[in-house]
């Protein structure tokens, strides 16, 4: 006998979407998150966007609340003194509340004078992917490259199935050409438009730096003078070595002047 009931199967999937934000205690212990506005936009955006909303999810100053709600929280419990720690809001489906975790920086004052080392990732990004402009859950990829990382190094470059370069695994990334030119991949390579690599964007253009957005391959990286990475915690890292790369690289004036702008607090108070 042939049973021709159909059985419905409904698989739930739950989206979470978050934002990494840096926070700096002043010489009077106030807390003040770098970029509050935009992390917040991104949220809300991203939110709208993967369709997470309902008729009661939170707004944008609900967000900015309870934000700063949290932020009194931690400032009541004195568990960072000296140091910029890191605060990640995470929202999950429906959108309803924001959920909080929060740990030390770890960049250090050395990473910044040495620089970072970076290797190439085997593992390819899909120019039209939807997801990979988005910060969700949706990391896996980036998760496994880091922890492959070889000893010593720092983090992962990836490139498209073009192999035009895309980004880090947890950062943007620029280079300083032969004619101080500064370059970044476009966007439409799949990549995360990052807040600080907007921040870098928008600063270089209002020093007169000439920047572009454009197309970036192995042998770009190749000839460059000076090769950086940026995300919302560390601002401003320079890059001294890629592990596939034979030679290495400088840390040339602008590039000292965009690290010294958007490095974090990371000394102890006086």
């Amino acid at each position: 006998m042939t049973n021709n009931t159909h059985t419905n199967i409904h698989i739930h999937t739950q989206t979470i979407t978050f934002t990494t934000m840096r926070v700096d205690i002043d010489q009077a212990n106030n807390y003040n998150v770098h970029n509050l506005t935009d992390h917040i936009h991104r949220l809300h955006t991203t939110i709208h966007d993967l369709h997470m909303t309902t008729q009661d999810s939170l707004s944008e100053e609900q967000m900015k609340e309870s934000i700063k709600s949290y932020l009194t929280h931690l400032q009541k419990q004195n568990i960072y003194k000296e140091y910029s720690f890191c605060l990640v809001a995470h929202i999950r489906s429906q959108a309803k509340i924001l959920e909080f975790s929060h740990r030390p920086l770890r960049y250090t004052q050395e990473m910044y004078n040495t620089g970072f080392k970076l290797e190439i990732s085997p593992l390819k990004i899909h120019s039209t992917s939807t997801a990979i402009s988005y910060k969700t859950n949706n990391y896996l990829d980036n998760k496994i490259q880091l922890s492959k990382l070889a000893c010593g190094f720092h983090e992962a470059l990836r490139f498209n199935e073009n192999n035009f370069l895309c980004e880090g695994c947890y950062s943007n990334t620029f280079i300083i050409d032969e004619n101080n030119h500064i370059k970044t991949p476009s966007l439409n390579h799949g990549l995360l438009s990052g807040i600080m690599r907007k921040k870098v964007i928008d600063y270089s253009k209002t020093m007169g730096y000439n920047i572009e957005e454009t197309n970036l391959t192995m042998d770009d990286l190749t000839k460059a003078k000076s090769v950086f990475i940026t995300n919302s915690l560390m601002g401003v890292m320079w890059i001294n070595e890629i592990k596939e790369m034979k030679n290495t690289y400088e840390q040339s004036p602008i590039l000292t002047k965009l690290i010294t702008t958007f490095q974090p607090h990371l000394l102890k108070k006086e």
